[in-house]
């Protein structure tokens, strides 16, 4: 019996050294996971593409977390069975865990720094009020466009460097790896000031991967929220609203009466960028889900998470022609995505110049752009249009950019950057030093409009003598401004910790404003998408009646639903089935389509465009008749899980 229960004790000891191991192997791959895959990265970050929506992109590449995380991990555990089985001595199993546990807990410290972990708590309890003691407000400034307006084609070329290009033209290469790029940019301008030099944007915190990078070329601020445990504010995919309270690029060439459009060949939905893009600027989104949709792609057609570039371009040459037919300025916004990380999509059409992928993904999207530019040169809108490329954000290969010169400082490496046919010209031999904030009124500038003062958000007007905030502070001194809290941050973005399963509260107050603003100069549509009852109380039930909707919602679970409500009329309909409806009132024509558990989808195009959030639950639209566009567009999710 005593050796039973030595045996026994011993087995639970073998159980909880093997117990061990595997703990500290998962976190050793783990941080070998955030370590080498992404070096560039914060852990804001990080935070804010786990939450994001990612779909296939993002942090969620299978082969870095076969790389980096399951080949440590595997490697740790075999290797511990191995030493277990052929070196069975007492300290060869105690040597290994200890080992491994120095290795384990040394590579988190390694992290933790690599990170900014540190940083990022030091400063959520050191606010600074740097952003609000820079910051101009658009709608503080006089913005005065010219009369006959400008269109403006504005392209993201995904992780561009100006590392890429020559050493002779201001690049780290002997030979440029996107010789069209960088001939283009020569014939543009870059603000060197000086012949045949090239210049770029730095990316600043809070600008380092595409949608902060997008948020800050157009609005000027970084994109930051508070860091908290229990906080979905990275999670923008998610929020009602995306920054509602400033004044983007879009919101201003919407004001000018531009007519909007962003293009995509991913799902728009990743980071809340859809979300972005709609609000500010009114943009019709032509993302995979649009093109799918509406037949610009075969039918099920999927590749690197969307589909590629070349179509793309392709895409892009029917929408400018369509939209230069149109009697508006417009204003044309595409984002290529080829060449993401970790090393590109090569796609069928591309040489292979290069030994390996990633640079050839870069020749060949250097060369697409290209001639997606002279097809544009050649076009009758060319002459009134200006151009506008830039990288979003460095690389996050960092391997890839340091063996090509780039520097290991991310702050450092500058995006590629270029102007083209510009309204207006850079005259000085200065070489201007901006970042992607400077970007914002710039791009306005380019269009020929004069701003007061010549800075918007936290950005200035490069075309002008006004300094930028990292031509009179240091790089490193705005980073570590940037990074600390922001209250100002906080008040203008209104993040709803709440926002999802349980929102009647706001759904509440939504319905209350409809209620006390709706006349017969309003259209109101709902349409619901998926599973939209089991949250939806009484009192909900009862403003809506007050709307003049009859049907009672917790009586519908799982149905399709719409309701149309115009100039005192209202329209209902309830079905198990997918719902389609078409209707015109008052100039006004109305597609509305309602999928419930069956069908899963909402929409609602008004006069041909699309406003719907199509989120789960109630999503619902207001056009006002007077001002002849919608005026809200929201979703709220009245789900319950089973």
């Amino acid at each position: 019996m005593f050796k039973c229960l030595l045996s026994a004790k011993s087995a639970k000891f073998i159980q909880f050294k093997f117990i061990l191991v595997l703990f500290f192997a998962f976190l050793f791959a783990l941080n070998s996971y955030f370590f080498f895959a992404y070096r560039s990265a914060t852990i804001e970050e990080i935070i804010f593409a786990f939450h994001a929506p990612t779909g296939k992109l993002g942090f969620s590449y299978i082969s870095p977390i076969l790389y980096y995380f399951l080949t440590p991990f595997v490697f740790i555990v075999i290797s511990y069975i191995l030493v277990a089985k052929f070196y069975k001595t007492k300290w060869s199993k105690k040597l290994f865990i200890t080992i491994l546990t120095i290795a384990a807990l040394t590579f988190t410290t390694c992290t933790i720094v690599r990170l900014h972990v540190r940083r990022a708590l030091v400063y959520y309890y050191s606010p600074s009020s740097f952003i609000e003691n820079n910051y101009i407000a658009p709608n503080k400034v006089k913005i005065i466009f010219p009369e006959h307006k400008r269109n403006l084609i504005h392209i993201y070329l995904e992780s561009v460097e100006l590392t890429f290009t020559s050493k002779k033209h201001g690049g780290n290469v002997n030979e440029s790896i996107i010789p069209e790029l960088e001939k283009l940019a020569l014939k543009g301008e870059s603000f060197s000031g000086k012949q045949n030099i090239l210049s770029g944007a730095h990316s600043l915190f809070g600008s380092t991967w595409t949608m902060g990078a997008a948020f800050s070329t157009e609005t000027g601020l970084p994109l930051k929220v508070i860091i908290k445990a229990d906080n979905q504010g990275n999670d923008m995919g998610r929020q009602p609203h995306f920054f509602p309270n400033i004044i983007a690029l879009g919101d201003i060439l919407e004001q000018n009466g531009y007519n909007c459009v962003v293009m995509k060949d991913v799902d728009m939905t990743f980071a809340g960028s859809e979300n972005f893009y709609r609000e500010h600027g009114n943009n019709l989104v032509m993302d995979y889900k649009y093109c799918s949709e509406n037949g610009l792609i075969p039918e099920g057609y999927s590749v690197w998470a969307g589909f590629e570039d070349k179509k793309l371009f392709e895409i892009a040459k029917k929408t400018l022609t369509d939209l230069s037919n149109e009697d508006k300025p417009f204003s044309l916004t595409f984002y290529t995505n080829d060449t993401h990380f970790p090393d590109g999509y090569l796609c069928e059409s591309c040489p292979h110049k290069y030994d390996d992928q990633y640079s050839n993904v870069y020749a060949c999207s250097s060369s697409q752009l290209a001639d997606f530019i002279n097809w544009i040169q050649n076009q009758p809108f060319y002459k009134n249009t200006t151009i506008v490329i830039h990288g979003d954000h460095p690389t996050m290969n960092e391997t890839y950019s340091e063996e090509h010169g780039g520097s290991k400082d991310l702050a450092e490496r500058k995006v590629f950057t270029t102007f083209i046919n510009s309204a207006v010209q850079y005259k000085k031999d200065k070489t201007r030093n901006y970042s992607s904030f400077d970007l914002f009124p710039t791009i306005i500038a380019s269009l020929g409009a004069e701003i007061e003062g010549n800075r918007l958000g936290l950005g200035t007007n490069i075309y002008s003598d006004t300094l930028t905030l990292i031509e009179k502070n240091s790089i490193n001194f705005i980073n570590k401004e940037l990074a600390k809290r922001s209250f100002f941050m906080e008040k203008i973005a209104p993040i709803e910790l709440n926002y999802g399963k349980y929102n009647n509260e706001s759904f509440g107050n939504y319905l209350s404003d409809l209620i006390a603003n709706i006349d017969n100069d309003k259209t109101i549509v709902f349409a619901v998408k998926g599973e939209a009852t089991k949250a939806v109380s009484e009192q909900l039930i009862d403003k809506l009646h007050k709307l003049g909707i009859q049907t009672d919602l917790t009586q519908n679970y799982g149905n399709s639903f719409i309701s149309i409500i115009s100039d005192g009329k209202v329209f209902e309909e309830s079905s198990k089935d997918l719902i389609e409806k078409k209707i015109s009132i008052n100039n006004l024509d109305i597609e509305c389509v309602s999928g419930g558990i069956s069908g899963n989808q909402a929409s609602i195009i008004l006069n041909n465009k699309e406003y719907s959030k199509n989120k789960r639950g109630i999503n619902v639209v207001v056009y006002d008749h007077k001002l002849e566009k919608v005026i809200s567009s929201e979703s709220f999710d009245t789900h319950i899980s089973q």
